[in-house]
Formats: C-alpha cells, sequence, structure tokens
C-alpha cells in the first residue's frame, strides 16, 4: 500500500510540471498569541463605547483547546465594544482567502441571538480611507437556529464566497439587503481594509450597540491570504504566584511581568517578602 501510493503522488507531481499547472505552495500557517498588552498596541478597543467592555479571561475556556479568550461585553441597548487590529491594513479583500472565528455565548437576553460580528473596516472609493463597515453576523449567514449558549462554535466567515455580509449604509448591500462575500468582491474589486483617522484597528470583533444583555467570548480569528495565514489566539497573562516557579524555565513562561532569567525572578519574590516585613 505504501508503494501504490507513492507512485501516485510522483506522479500527480511529474504530470503538473509537465503541464506547467504546478500550485504555489500556501502560505505556513502560524498562531500569534494577543495577550492583554497588546491592546493599545497593535490591538484596539476602536469604537467602544459605554458601558462596552472587553476582558481577557478564563471563565469560558478558549477556542479550540486554548484556555482563554476575549470576553465582550454590552449591558446596556447603547453599549458597543471592539477588538480591532491594525496588522491588515492596505489588505484588498479580494485577496483574503479565509476568514473564521469561535464564540461562546454566555448570557444573552431571553429571545437574543447576537454574536461579536466579524468588522472590517474599508475603503471603496480608494481614497485611502475606510467609508463602510464590511460586516459579518452569524446569524445572518447561518440563521438564528445555528446560535446555541454554552458551547464553543466555529463561523466559517466565507463559506467558499457564499457566506452572507453587508456594508453600513450601502446602497446595494446594506444590512437589509446583504450580500455575498463574492458578490461585494465583484461590486468592488479594488477594496481594501484601511486604518481611519478617527480611531485605531481596522479588523476583528465587534459587538454592537442593540445587543443589551449580551456577554460572549470570541477567540482563534484566522485571517488568510495567499502570504499569510495566522489565527489570533487570545489569552489571559501568565502570572507566576512563587519562586519556586521561577525554576526549570518557568521564569521564562511569565507574561507580567516579564522576567530577564530566573535569578530576576527569585529576587522579585524575595524582594515582595521583604516588603511585606
Amino acid at each position: 500500500m505504501r508503494m501504490t501510493r507513492l507512485l501516485v503522488g510522483t506522479f500527480a507531481v511529474t504530470a503538473a510540471v509537465l503541464t506547467g499547472t504546478v500550485s504555489p505552495a500556501a502560505a505556513a500557517t502560524e498562531t500569534d498569541t494577543v495577550r492583554p498588552d497588546r491592546v493599545g498596541a497593535d490591538w484596539h478597543l476602536g469604537d467602544t463605547r459605554p458601558s462596552g467592555t472587553a476582558t481577557f479571561s478564563d471563565a469560558y475556556g478558549g477556542g479550540g483547546s486554548t484556555s482563554s479568550a476575549v470576553v465582550l461585553s454590552t449591558p446596556e441597548s447603547g453599549a458597543k465594544v471592539q477588538m480591532l487590529s491594525d496588522d491588515w491594513a492596505g489588505t484588498p479583500i479580494a485577496d483574503i482567502t479565509a476568514l473564521s472565528y469561535e464564540t461562546y455565548l454566555a448570557e444573552s437576553p431571553p429571545n437574543g441571538v447576537a454574536l461579536p460580528a466579524l468588522n472590517l473596516r474599508v475603503d471603496l472609493s480608494g481614497d485611502g480611507l475606510p467609508d463602510y463597515y464590511l460586516v459579518f453576523e452569524p446569524y445572518q449567514a447561518y440563521g438564528n437556529e445555528a446560535i446555541q449558549s454554552g458551547t464553543w462554535q466555529e463561523w466559517d466567515a466565507l463559506k467558499g464566497g457564499d457566506a452572507v455580509w453587508w456594508l453600513s449604509g450601502h446602497p446595494t448591500c446594506g444590512q437589509a439587503h446583504d450580500c455575498t462575500w463574492d458578490e461585494i468582491v465583484a461590486l468592488h474589486p479594488a477594496a481594501t481594509v484601511q486604518e481611519g483617522a478617527n480611531f485605531r484597528g481596522s479588523l476583528g470583533f465587534n459587538q454592537g450597540s442593540g445587543n443589551g444583555g449580551v456577554v460572549a467570548a470570541a477567540d482563534l480569528l484566522r485571517v488568510a491570504t495567499a502570504d499569510r495565514d495566522v489565527t489570533y489566539d487570545f489569552e489571559t497573562d501568565v502570572v507566576l504566584s512563587s519562586k519556586d516557579q521561577c525554576k526549570d524555565g518557568g521564569w521564562a513562561t511569565s507574561t507580567a511581568p516579564v522576567y530577564r532569567n530566573q535569578g530576576d525572578c527569585v529576587s522579585s519574590f524575595a524582594s515582595q517578602g521583604k516588603s511585606r516585613r
């Protein structure tokens, strides 16, 4: 059986070379761990409004087998919270080959089905400034009945180009008449993800106004093009609680604070003990 598989694979590669149809290698996948200290650096709260909050927490675990996530809360109808990266500014939307993420609905109103949406701030006019929000909402793409509470769910926001999105205030693909991803790309092939002058961040999570009482976690945001394939894993800080945890390389796992070496770690706990006395 090994020989059969090897021969088939060899023939396929040889035939592709002879016909000139070798596909370009896929971008190497990477996981980028996002911790609280990244907020304000390359991740941003964007257009967050009172009393919306974003908290890194392990209260609901994380997507996949991870241990934590970012928890978005909108206690009141007027509240809004965003968690947006500036990492993809300038990327043509036509170049995006994968968009997905996971959510966990922890609390919602009695008949609520709201979850964190994906928001891309996009420039359609070509002036280098965002004109619209490009929005994906799970309930529109998958139906209200697909949303469950108390469990992690993964959402493919492209679905091979068939996933529905809407552009805020757009005359053709507005919220009342959403369009598929492929339709939007066909209408605006030169559209790009763009940063704005009013606040930072252009791609990520949004829990918008009108969702009072919703608490939901979001994690494992994957964004891919032909050149990059990144999954953002939102994790809480690693905080050591004793000098013994500094040993055997434990000092290097700490993220709050970051230690220079094992001695620096041990010394920090020794100095805490002196200050208490």
